[in-house]
């Protein structure tokens, strides 16, 4: 829903130059947060794993310590069961999010958004110094600037496929017959996270 408020806004803004200056506000909360909010949706993933493990009472229920804790010995990837384990080891990019909302929470690290909305959504999170941390050549609009729209659909689509690993490994696990599969999604902003992903597809394949 936020990604479809941000779209709002945006379009709110480019027809309204008493709204622009408040674009700038909105937008930097917004993307504030879904960061907040993307970085939380893995301590609730840690949560179902500690309950569906096979040792429940000794799996963290921080993602965070659970990748680590599953490296530090045999025996604990045993607690959790190796399918889950190999899930939670497969999500090798989990830090640059983590990382980007430690600085954000944590180490003064912030949000500035940049050019008029009609350009899209773009911003760069700072950190000392004012140092970019975010490098990611398929994301960014030039050298210094991240597009959210990139950027957001980029992470989203290695979510889904890791929700989508990790309910088959569940699944697995406690024996769940398949039921309904027409399950759908009525988010106003599901239809717009398609587009940002067909955009992504085509800055990948040039």
């Amino acid at each position: 829903m936020v990604l479809f408020k941000l779209e709002w806004i945006r379009s709110h803004a480019q027809n309204n130059d008493s709204f622009k200056p408040l674009w700038f506000q909105f937008a930097t909360a917004d993307i504030d947060y879904f960061h907040v909010e993307f970085r939380s949706i893995f301590d609730y993933v840690a949560q179902i794993i500690r309950d569906t493990g096979n040792k429940p009472g000794q799996i963290p229920d921080s993602f965070r310590e659970l990748q680590q804790w599953l490296n530090k010995n045999p025996g604990n990837r045993a607690r959790v069961g190796e399918e889950l384990a190999e899930v939670v080891e497969s999500v090798d990019w989990f830090p640059d999010i983590q990382n980007l909302r430690d600085s954000m929470i944590h180490k003064g690290a912030f949000t500035l958004v940049f050019l008029d909305p009609e350009e899209g959504i773009l911003f760069q999170s700072l950190g000392n110094s004012l140092k970019p941390l975010i490098r990611n050549e398929i994301v960014m609009h030039n050298k210094n600037v991240v597009d959210f729209q990139l950027y957001s659909a980029f992470y989203l689509c290695r979510l889904f496929l890791f929700l989508e690993e990790l309910a088959k490994a569940i699944r697995s696990k406690l024996s769940i017959k398949k039921i309904n599969q027409q399950a759908k999604s009525y988010s106003p902003g599901f239809k717009l996270v398609i587009s940002w992903l067909d955009r992504l597809t085509q800055k990948i394949k040039t």
